[in-house]
């Protein structure tokens, strides 16, 4: 038997993609879920939030790749968000200030609601 240390899942609900993932997202583990992330937007989702609910750990990287994220939604004017984090994953968002620079929500209801709410950005003339 074979235990995987991540697993993720999205689902589409009410024009928000809905990114969750379980277990442990670092070095190891990060690259099969960026590389279905960076599918997702080049599809051109414009709504994005991650479910961090299941979420036990988490490194630097990926860290790193949520700002990463971030810079590729802002730039096509999309909407990111991460929610739902377990205490542990957000007492590092705490240590590392990440939550003044990446918008974060208690859940993924709060989440898409104020996205939903939130006006389509319009592009720099």
């Amino acid at each position: 038997m074979t235990l995987e240390r991540m697993s993720y899942h999205a689902e589409y609900v009410e024009g928000v993609v809905i990114f969750a993932i379980r277990g442990e997202l670092d070095v190891y583990t990060l690259p099969r879920a960026r590389e279905a992330v960076l599918l997702i937007i080049q599809k051109g989702v414009m709504r994005l939030v991650f479910d961090l609910s299941g979420l036990e750990h988490l490194d630097s990287s990926a860290i790193s790749f949520f700002i990463e994220v971030q810079k590729k939604m802002r730039a096509v004017l999309g909407f990111f968000a991460l929610a739902g984090a377990s205490p542990n994953v957000a007492e590092i968002f705490r240590v590392t200030r990440v939550e003044r620079v990446l918008r974060i929500f208690p859940n993924v209801h709060e989440a898409v609601k104020v996205i939903l709410a939130t006006p389509p950005q319009q592009p720099s003339k």
